[in-house]
């Protein structure tokens, strides 16, 4: 018998500790988001038999359980050697971006975006025309 494992993640945000603060007299909207934590993930295994890939008839459900649960630690291994996290940091900013940057290019708004992952701060650029 064989086993073949299929595993896929995706990184993100828990919005629920998302937070805002607007500081007029400074100009500033600053935006508080977690670190990114892995938010889905999916571990498939199969096990066909030796010369065929038909599903073997018989599973042993305590292999099956050990293999997963070795998948899911060599899962979050690759999520950090493949720098899932910062994608997900990258593609936040840029969300956050697209939806503040007509505002800041708006000279009555003129705010200073700061983005805190994780109580770190990464400013925006500001848009230069």
């Amino acid at each position: 018998m064989r086993a073949a494992v299929k595993a896929a993640a995706i990184a993100g945000f828990d919005l629920k500790d998302l937070s805002m603060n607007v500081n007029h007299a400074e100009r500033t909207l600053s935006i508080y988001l977690p670190s990114p934590e892995v938010i889905s993930s999916n571990i498939a295994v199969e096990f066909t038999g030796e010369d065929s890939q038909i599903l073997a008839p018989k599973i042993d459900y305590n292999l099956y359980n050990n293999i997963s649960e070795k998948a899911m630690v060599q899962l979050k291994e690759e999520v950090k050697k493949n720098d899932l996290f910062q994608m997900a940091k990258e593609n936040a900013m840029l969300a956050i971006n697209n939806i503040f940057q007509p505002l800041m290019s708006m000279p009555q708004f003129n705010y200073e975006v700061k983005i805190y992952f994780d109580n770190k701060e990464v400013t925006m650029e500001k848009h230069k025309d």
